[in-house]
This record gives C-alpha cells, structure tokens and sequence, in this order.
C-alpha cells in the first residue's frame, strides 16, 4: 500500500431530527433486506456465482464469475476478493457429488468438467476431466455406490476410475415431445421423479407447431430396474386454455431436509399476463395434489435458495416480481405445506444470478450473493452482499445496550476516491462526536477529526475527493457518549 497523505474528513450534518420524535413504525410490513457490501461495475457474478460449503480450510467459499476467470472469494469481511482457488473449466455453476466412491466430494460445473476431490474440506484437483454434460440430478441411481449424474437425455454411472466415466444416451417413453422436464427430485435410492409442462399441438397443414387448447403438468417415476433406468407414467392433468388461461414456465420445486417436496407454479388467469396465481401442489404421494393458490402478479422467476435466510432449518424460496416497472424479491420460508409465509423484500434492478452464502456477516443467519444486470445496453452490472442484519457495525460500547451507536449504512460500497460518500448513523443522546480512519494494520490516519454534534439517526457526507488514498480496507469509526461503532470500508 502506498504511504497516505494527511486525509481531511469534511463532514456536513443534513438531517437534525432527534430519534425521540420519531414515530413508531407499526410492524406489519415486511423487512428490507440491506447491503453489507457493493460493488459497481467489476462484472462480478454476471455469468454466474455458487456457494460451496467445506472448501478451503474448512470454511465456505463463493464460486464466482469475474473478468479474470472464474474465482473462490472466502468473504471474510467486504470487499474480501482474494482467491482461494481457480475454476479452470470457465464455470461458475457448480454441483457435488461422489462420483468415485472414495468418500470424498467432487465437484463438476455447468459445462461438465469434472473436479476430483482431494481431501474433505479442501479444493479439488485443479485440472478437470471435461464431460461436455450437465446433469440435473447427482444420486446414486443405481445404488452401486458410487454417486451418477442424470439428465432427462442422458446418464453418467460413477465409476473408480472417474477418467472413464461416459455418457449414454436415455430414452423415456412418458418423456416425450409433449411432455418438457421442468423439475425432478430423488424419491428413494434408484428412484426419480421428474415433473413435466405438459403442452398439446395441432397436426393442422396450415398451422404446424401451432398450440391448442390444452395445457398442464405430468409426474413421471424414472427408476432402475437392475438393467437400465425406465420410467412410468404417475398423475397429469391438463387444462383448457381457449380464455388464454395457462401455466406459466415459472416454476419451482422446493424440497425440504425431511425429504417432502412441493412444487410452486404460477398461472396465468383472465388471459393477462400480468394477472397471476401461485399454486402450491403436494407430490409426495405420487399425485399433483393441489394444495392452495395464492394471487401474485407480475411474476418473473420462482426459485429455492439453498440455505435459510431467517434463521431457521429449511431452506428459503424466493419470487421476483416485477410491478410498475420496478422489480423487487419477496422471499419466503421454506414450510410452504400449509401456506406461504413472506420473511422479507429487496428493491433491485435486473436479476443476473443470486444465491445464497454461509453467514458471513456474523448475525447469525445466512447472507445472499446478487448480481444486478441494473444497465443491459451498457453490459453494467453490481455485485452486492445482502442481508437481514440491521448494520454494518462492529460496535463497541458500555455496557448499557440501550444506548449503542450505530452506522446504519454506507453507500456507495467499495467508497470511490473522488466521490462524497453518504454514511447513516444513529446517535444514543445528543453529544459531541468524533470520526477518524484507520488503515488496514490499525493504524489512526494523521489529519483533522471530525467533530460534530449528533442525535437521533442523522446523514453524514464525507467528501474524499480531494485527497489522495491509497487504495485498500479501512476502518472508519465514530466515538462519543461512552460508546463507539466502527465498520471497514473498502476505498478503490
């Protein structure tokens, strides 16, 4: 890091009014996800971003996509970009199995190569054997022991020697070209489910291809039958679409620890595309069993996420909706047996990928990795961190929690060097405060202090552009009334 100039912090107060004269705010409303961290314009997540438990150490690691490749980010603290591995098969997109029986994970991406797993809790062999496959399923289907990668076409069976895995072709009868594989899940060892969009075409001369009146769902059992994978026909249904009702290909299948699945479909309702319901169907008994329907529209994915975002055991789901031009995520718990239950929102621009991470910012549940495609003709996007934690802060106070200060957020993230950054606080009690830097060994900066009078939750503009800053982490901090709260920033 280069050595840093003196650093003059010009602090401007915009809002004075105390926290006592606030109201409060009657909560039937839903929590606002917020950003731990940001950043613009790097091109971070745009192809793709998954999270590894276990990986390196140990510890979880985000597999993400960046212009120089494919990378590992451990997520420490933000802005912690350094790599911890390499993804040398170009994907972001990563599934585990144990494809030679050796007890420990491999890994295989989006385009099919295959990563050997060296020891547990640690990266794999970094050159992969390419497959050219992309399963759906990872199980050991034909319960050799050995974990098999499955796609509605084709097969993969684990084998020792993983440099001759190959693929075979699959046909399926109750597959067919009606019939489109949307979601499918592991019933028992060597037993599948696939569910199917189930569409009817015309065999009219003047309109070939074209779709008809009926549309719907079809539940399929794929199995192995000591010889090769068959399948059966289970339950399907259908329904008339001449009033443009239909199913919409958003969809999603939302699989629980205790093993019970229940699929999530949108439909669209009086012709409009805009006007839609949520139904929730049960197949654990081998049917579609329509438990419920709840009215959203705007609908623009459904997808599970693969960890908890409140807290609890089971996995959460989430809905973007898209309303008046403005796409927000409504996120959902994952017990959706007996209805749906909204945990939180966050207001985005176009989703890229999102996925959900470890808890990386210590409040005790996990965190969530976005990629915003928020400039499309421009190719601009913005990775951001985000969360349910209600700040940003590491604070250290008295022991009277009552009065903790707090930096509620800082934006934008990583802070510019020649741009005013916005810092939000909230003051305990009227008092006189402090703010100062500190770099990345603890170090205070030598320069004018802030000082200023602060009550109740206030704006605080500090304008860097002026001086020269190396580039790196830092620790801003804010200190009076007996207590203090500091956060790190990362200045580009």
């Amino acid at each position: 890091m280069k050595a840093l100039l003196p650093l003059l912090v010009f602090v401007l107060l915009i809002i004075t009014a105390p926290l006592s004269a606030q109201k409060p705010v009657v909560q039937d409303s839903i929590p606002q996800l917020k950003e731990w961290w940001r950043a613009d314009d790097m091109q971070y997540g745009k192809d793709g971003m998954t999270w590894l438990d276990n990986f390196y150490h140990g510890k979880g690691v985000l597999v993400v996509s960046t212009p120089d490749g494919v990378k590992s980010w451990q997520m420490r603290f933000p802005g912690d970009t350094e790599n911890v591995f390499t993804w040398s098969g170009g994907s972001a997109a990563i599934k585990t199995g144990d494809f030679n029986g050796d007890g420990i994970v491999d890994y295989i991406d989006g385009q099919g190569n295959v990563y050997i797993g060296l020891q547990k809790g640690e990266p794999p062999q970094s050159e992969p054997s390419g497959k050219g496959f992309n399963p759906s399923i990872i199980s050991d289907i034909n319960t050799d022991g050995y974990d098999d990668l499955l796609a509605t076409e084709a097969v993969i069976l684990g084998k020792s020697d993983i440099s001759k895995l190959e693929v075979k072709s699959l046909v399926f009868p109750e597959l067919d070209s009606n019939n489109v594989p949307t979601a499918s899940y592991i019933k028992s060892p060597g037993e599948i489910r696939v569910i199917c969009h189930r569409y009817y075409w015309t065999n009219q001369v003047q309109y070939p291809y074209r779709r008809v009146n009926k549309d719907g769902l079809r539940l399929v059992r794929v199995y192995w039958d000591g010889n090769g994978l068959k399948s059966e026909k289970l339950d399907e249904f259908t329904v008339n679409t001449n009033d443009s009702t239909g199913l919409l290909w958003k969809r999603a299948l939302i699989s629980l620890p205790n093993g019970k699945n229940y699929l999530i479909c949108a439909t669209i309702i009086k012709g409009n595309n805009q006007t839609t319901d949520v139904t929730i169907y049960n197949v654990n008994n081998d049917k579609l069993e329509k438990l419920y329907s709840k009215r959203i529209d705007g609908i623009s994915s459904i997808n599970q996420l693969n960890k908890s975002i409140d807290g609890d055991d089971i996995p959460s789901f989430f809905i973007n909706q898209y309303k008046l031009g403005v796409p927000t995520l409504h996120f959902y718990k994952g017990n959706i047996a007996d209805s749906l239950h909204e945990i939180a929102q966050f207001t985005t621009v176009q989703i890229a990928y999102l996925t959900s991470t470890s808890d990386i910012n210590g409040d005790g549940k996990a965190d969530l990795a976005l990629s915003n495609h928020y400039f499309p003709s421009l190719e601009r996007f913005r990775f951001s961190v985000i969360s349910l934690k209600d700040t940003v802060t590491l604070v250290e106070e008295n022991k009277d929690t009552e009065k903790a200060l707090t930096i509620e957020s800082i934006s934008p993230m990583p802070v510019p060097k020649e741009q005013i950054i916005q810092i939000k606080v909230n003051a305990p009690k009227i008092d006189s405060y402090t703010l100062s830097l500190f770099d990345g060994t603890g170090k205070k900066l030598i320069g004018k202090v802030g000082s200023f009078q602060l009550t109740g939750e206030q704006l605080l503009y500090v304008n860097l552009g002026e001086y020269k800053v190396s580039s790196g982490m830092y620790v801003l901090r804010i200190e009076g009334h007996l207590t203090l709260a500091q956060c790190s920033i990362l200045i580009n």
